[in-house]
């Protein structure tokens, strides 16, 4: 098995009756039991104290937006930026302490990136590999840039750079343009 662990799944732009249409997913597992990971571009109204449970949002006093990680709502994950990599708790006193690492400097202005998901994504042994033959999900590597960045154009953005990266990889060539009509 070839695992996509700190991969995004990208819905397919054919998906479109499906809680997952127009989805970014950030595989936070993915092995022979099956694969768990956070959806990265739903948002969650409100601020954190409305949405979290009293030992997470004691963490820090400030507005942290939270996202909603998936269907299974029985969780809740923080993804923190470490230097180039991307590290995933779900234990509440986890999240917590990536909570306070970000505004250990000032409660109104993280130091570091974190990410609070409330629910997640699942699939069983076998699962996801079934809807990756079936052309539900395109892949590729995440980034930091990927997972803290603006969500709102992160799946048009992803699906872009994923046409861009097999276009290259047919055509054969080492860079592409951002605009090729300039060419």
């Amino acid at each position: 098995m070839n695992s996509l662990q700190g991969s995004l799944l990208v819905a397919s732009p054919h998906l479109k009756d499906s809680p997952f249409s127009r989805s970014v997913v950030f595989l936070v597992r993915h092995d022979e039991q099956g694969a768990f990971g956070v959806v990265l571009n739903r948002p969650v109204r409100g601020a954190i104290r409305e949405s979290l449970s009293p030992e997470v949002t004691g963490a820090a006093d400030c507005d942290v937006q939270v996202k909603f990680g998936g269907p299974v709502m029985n969780s809740i994950v923080a993804l923190e930026q470490q230097a180039t990599n991307v590290a995933a708790c779900t234990e509440p006193a986890a999240c917590e302490a990536a909570l306070r690492r970000a505004f250990q400097s000032t409660p109104s202005t993280p130091s570091r990136a974190v990410r609070i998901f409330i629910g997640h994504a699942g699939w069983q042994a076998g699962q996801l590999e079934s809807e990756l033959a079936q052309g539900v999900w395109m892949t590729t590597t995440a980034t930091p840039a990927h997972v803290f960045g603006d969500d709102e154009q992160l799946w048009a953005s992803t699906v872009r750079e994923i046409g861009r990266s097999v276009l290259r990889e047919s055509l054969g060539i080492a860079r592409f343009p951002a605009d090729p009509t300039v060419n």
